[in-house]
C-alpha cells in the first residue's frame, strides 16, 4: 500500500474510531487507533498533501472501512490476543504482619523477597537487618532460617529467598555471592553453592530467579568498570548445575538504565535515572522462564532447554515524559539517557496456572495501581486495583491466596496475605 493510501486510511478511520469511545480493553480497536495515528503522520515523511473528500462521502467511507477492519480483519493479524471471558477479581486482606501499631508485632526492616512453600509457610527475606523469618499463613512465627555471621549456614547479607524441589530453602548471600541451602523440616543448614565470576561472559551473579528441578536459575550482570563505560550492559539468566557451573544461557536483556561517566581520576561514577527501564525475569511453577523489558508488554517464555515456547504481547498507551519530568540540573549527556516514554509496567508475577499478573507503572500521589491478568496465551482475563506500594510475590490460585509486601506512608514494610475471589 502506498504512503498516500495509508494516510487516507488514517484520516478517514481515525476520527470515527475515536468517536466510538471503544472500551480500552478492545485490542482490535486500540490497534487500529494506533495504526491510524501513525498513518496520519505519513505525509510528514513524504510531504504529501491529502486529496479533499466531501463530508458525506468521507462519512460513508469511514463507516465502511471501520466495519471492515473490526469485523472482517482476523484478530490473529492484530497486536495482542482477543479477550476471553473476563473474571471479576476481588482481593480481601486476611493477614498483616509487621504493623507497628501492635506492640507485640514482628517488625521488618527492608523486605527484599518472599516465598511460600507447599505447607503454606511464608519465608520473608529482610535485607536490613539480614534475616529470613518464617510464619504460618495464620501469622504464627515459626522461626528463622540461618543467621548473621561468617560461619556455616550464616550469611553476611540477604538478597533472595526461594523454595526449591522438596521444599528445600535457598537463601542468597548477595555480598558473598553464595547460595545457601537449608533443610525444609527444621531449616538446618545443608550446604552452599558458589558461582564463579567470569569477567567476559555474563559477569557476576546478582540474584536468584528461581530454583528448578535441574538446578538454580541465576541472574548475572556485567560489572561497571572504567573500560566499559559508555558500552551497553546486559543482564543474563543461566541455568546452573547444583555445583554452580553454568549449563545454558536462557535469556539476555539490557540491564537497568543508568548514567555512567568517568570521574577525573578515571573511576566510574553512577547516576540513577528516574523512569529508567529494566528487565524482569520470573520462573513459573511449570518450569518456564518469563523474560520482559518493561519498556513495553512483550514477554518471552522460554523452556529450560533454551527453546522459545511463546511470546506474550499486550498493547498499552505509552506515556511520554514531559520537560518537568527531567531534572533541570542534569548535564546534556545525562539528559540524553532519559527515555522518551515512561515504562509500561513495574513488574509482573506468574501464578500457579501460568497466568501473568502485570502491575502498571504508576507514581505518587496515586494511591492505587492496576494489575492486569493475562492467561498463558496472552488474553486478558481480568484486572484489579490494589495499593500502589503493594508488591505481589506469590499468587496461589489453587488455594485462592495472594502474598505480598506493603509499604506504609512512613516507609515501614509489612507482609500482607489476601484471599482472592475470581
Amino acid at each position: 500500500m502506498k504512503w498516500n493510501s495509508i494516510h487516507r486510511l488514517g484520516i478517514l478511520v481515525g476520527p470515527f474510531l475515536t468517536s466510538c469511545r471503544a472500551e480500552e480493553s478492545d485490542t482490535r480497536v486500540r490497534f487500529l487507533l494506533n495504526l491510524c495515528h501513525c498513518a496520519e503522520k505519513a505525509p510528514r515523511l513524504l510531504e504529501w498533501r491529502p486529496v479533499r473528500v466531501c463530508a458525506s462521502s468521507r462519512r460513508i467511507i469511514q463507516v465502511a472501512l471501520t466495519v471492515f477492519f473490526i469485523t472482517v480483519l482476523p484478530s490473529s493479524t492484530l497486536f495482542g490476543q482477543p479477550r476471553v471471558e473476563e473474571a471479576e477479581i476481588a482481593f480481601t486482606e486476611i493477614l498483616r504482619l509487621g504493623e507497628d501499631t501492635d506492640e507485640n508485632a514482628y517488625l521488618f526492616g527492608r523486605i527484599v523477597d518472599l516465598a511460600v512453600d507447599s505447607k503454606d509457610r511464608i519465608l520473608i527475606a529482610d535485607h536490613q537487618p539480614p534475616s529470613v523469618a518464617v510464619f504460618s499463613v495464620d501469622g504464627e512465627w515459626l522461626g528463622s532460617v540461618g543467621g548473621v555471621g561468617e560461619g556455616p549456614g550464616e550469611y553476611v547479607s540477604v538478597g533472595d529467598v526461594d523454595v526449591g524441589p522438596s521444599d528445600s530453602v535457598y537463601v542468597m548471600d548477595w555480598e558473598k555471592r553464595i547460595l545457601r541451602v537449608y533443610d525444609p523440616t527444621d531449616f538446618t543448614y545443608v550446604r552452599q553453592i558458589r558461582f564463579p565470576y567470569d569477567r567476559d561472559d555474563g559477569g557476576a551473579v546478582t540474584s536468584v530467579v528461581g530454583v528448578s528441578d535441574h538446578g538454580p536459575i541465576m541472574r548475572y550482570g556485567t560489572g561497571i568498570r572504567p573500560e566499559n563505560v559508555g558500552k551497553p550492559r546486559h543482564s543474563y539468566v543461566f541455568l546452573t548445575s547444583w555445583a554452580g557451573e553454568r549449563i545454558r544461557e536462557l535469556a539476555c536483556l539490557p540491564s537497568l538504565e543508568m548514567y555512567v561517566r568517568l570521574s577525573p581520576d578515571r573511576g566510574p561514577v553512577v547516576q540513577t535515572i528516574k523512569f529508567a527501564r529494566y528487565p524482569v525475569f520470573r520462573l513459573s511453577a511449570s518450569q518456564l522462564l518469563y523474560s520482559g523489558w518493561n519498556a513495553e508488554i512483550d514477554i518471552l517464555v522460554t523452556s529450560l532447554a533454551g527453546d522459545t515456547v511463546r511470546t506474550i504481547r499486550w498493547p498499552h498507551d505509552p506515556v511520554p515524559l514531559t520537560r518537568d519530568d527531567i531534572p533541570a540540573r542534569l548535564d546534556a549527556e545525562a539528559r540524553k539517557m532519559y527515555p522518551e516514554f515512561k515504562p509500561a509496567y513495574r513488574s509482573f508475577v506468574i501464578d500457579d496456572q501460568d497466568n501473568i499478573w502485570i502491575k502498571d507503572y504508576v507514581e505518587a500521589p496515586a494511591s492505587e495501581a492496576r494489575w492486569q491478568v493475562l492467561d498463558p496465551e496472552g488474553r486478558m482475563i481480568g484486572q484489579v486495583l490494589l495499593p500502589r506500594t503493594l508488591t505481589l510475590y506469590v499468587i496461589d490460585t489453587a488455594n485462592a491466596l495472594a502474598y505480598g509486601t506493603l509499604r506504609s506512608e512512613s516507609g515501614e514494610y509489612m507482609v500482607v496475605v489476601y484471599s482472592v475471589d475470581f
